[in-house]
C-alpha cells in the first residue's frame, strides 16, 4: 500500500489569535544535508501543515515528477545527475530544507484549511535549482544557451502560478526565472537567489498549479531543465475559533487507512468532501465507523452536521 509522508505543523494550533505569520519551511522532514526525498519509498505526497504536494516516483525508470523534499547542496554540477538542489546551496536564508519541482507535466500544491481558521496567502521564495539554472547559462546537451552564442537572443524562462477551484482556473501570477528579452543585454538575468513572490490574490482553499514555460523547445516540448525550488511558502494566520459546541466530536485514527470512527454524542449528517471539493461519502447516524478504502490517498475534510451546526475536522487517508 502507498503510503503518505506526514507531517503536522503546530504553528496552526492558534486559538482566538490576532494575526500572526506562518511558513512551511520544510524543516520538519528532518533530512540532514545532502539528503532527500524522492518517493522512492512509496509516499504519494508530502504534506505539511494545511499543504499537499504530491510525488509520483517510477521505479522502472528510477525516475519522479512532482515535488522533491531536499537538504542537497550542489549548485556547481551541471546535469541530470543533481537535479535536486537549488542554486543557492540551501533553503531561504542558509536553512537546510526546501522543496524541488520537477515540471514534466504542469505540478500542482493543494492548501486546505477548517472552515473555523481564517487565514490569507502572502507568498513563497523562489528560486532556480542547479540543474536548470546551469543548463540556461552554459548550454548542454539537450538545451541552448541562453542569449546564444553572441547574447542577443531574447530567451526566457516562466514560471506562471495559476489558482485552481472547482469551476477551473481563476488568476495567476507569472515570475521569470530567467530573462534575456531586455534590449540592454547587461539588464539580462537568470535568477540566483531566493526571491518572494506575492500571491496574495489566491484564497486559501484554491489548488496551485505551476507551469513552466521558456523560449527554448524542440519537438519534445521544453528543452530547458524543467525545475525549480521553492521554499518558506508563507500565510497570514486571521483567526481560529474554537468550536466549544463540538466538543464531544473525536474523529480517529488520523492519518487513517480504512476505515474511520466518529464520535459524537447526538445524531449528525457526515460528508466527506475531496481536494476538489466534491462530496465523495456522506450518511447520517449517532457514533459511526465509514469505511474510506476506496478514497484515494489524500488531505479531506470531514463536516458533521446536526442541530447545533456544523464542525469542520481534517483527516489523511492513506
Amino acid at each position: 500500500m502507498k503510503r503518505f509522508f506526514t507531517i503536522m505543523t503546530i504553528a496552526f494550533a492558534i486559538i482566538n489569535a490576532s494575526a500572526q505569520e506562518m511558513k512551511v519551511d520544510f524543516e520538519n522532514f528532518g533530512l540532514s544535508s545532502g539528503e532527500y526525498l524522492n518517493g522512492d519509498d512509496g509516499t504519494t505526497d508530502f504534506i505539511t501543515g494545511y499543504f499537499s504536494l504530491p510525488i509520483n516516483y517510477n521505479e522502472t525508470y528510477n525516475s519522479w515528477t512532482g515535488w522533491a523534499i531536499s537538504a542537497t547542496t550542489d549548485n556547481t554540477t551541471p546535469g541530470f545527475t543533481n537535479q535536486y538542489s537549488s542554486i543557492t546551496g540551501g533553503g531561504v536564508d542558509g536553512s537546510t530544507t526546501y522543496a524541488t519541482s520537477y515540471n514534466y507535466v504542469p505540478n500542482q500544491m493543494s492548501i486546505f484549511a477548517p472552515i473555523a481558521l481564517d487565514y490569507d496567502i502572502k507568498g513563497v521564495y523562489i528560486t532556480n535549482a542547479t540543474y536548470s539554472y546551469l543548463s540556461i547559462l552554459d548550454g548542454d546537451g539537450f538545451a541552448k544557451k541562453f542569449g546564444g552564442a553572441d547574447g542577443t537572443e531574447p530567451d526566457f524562462f516562466l514560471l506562471t502560478i495559476k489558482g485552481k477551484n472547482i469551476q477551473g482556473i481563476i488568476d495567476s501570477v507569472e515570475f521569470y526565472l530567467a530573462d534575456y528579452r531586455f534590449d540592454n543585454d547587461d539588464d539580462d538575468y537568470i535568477v540566483d537567489e531566493w526571491t518572494f513572490v506575492d500571491l496574495s490574490k489566491f484564497d486559501v482553499n484554491n489548488t496551485l498549479e505551476y507551469h513552466l514555460t521558456s523560449s527554448d523547445t524542440g519537438i519534445y516540448g521544453v528543452n530547458t531543465p524543467q525545475y525549480f525550488c521553492i521554499d518558506n511558502f508563507t500565510v497570514d494566520i486571521i483567526s481560529q475559533t474554537e468550536d466549544e459546541s463540538f466538543a464531544d466530536l473525536k474523529v480517529f485514527p488520523n492519518p487513517v487507512q480504512d476505515v474511520l470512527n466518529i464520535e459524537i454524542e447526538e445524531t449528525s449528517d457526515i460528508s466527506i468532501i475531496n481536494a476538489n471539493g466534491q462530496v465523495v461519502l456522506s450518511n447520517s447516524s449517532v457514533n459511526k465507523q465509514i469505511d474510506i478504502s476506496t478514497l484515494n490517498s489524500g488531505i479531506y475534510n470531514l463536516i458533521v452536521t446536526t442541530i447545533k451546526g456544523n464542525a469542520t475536522r481534517r483527516f489523511v487517508k492513506q
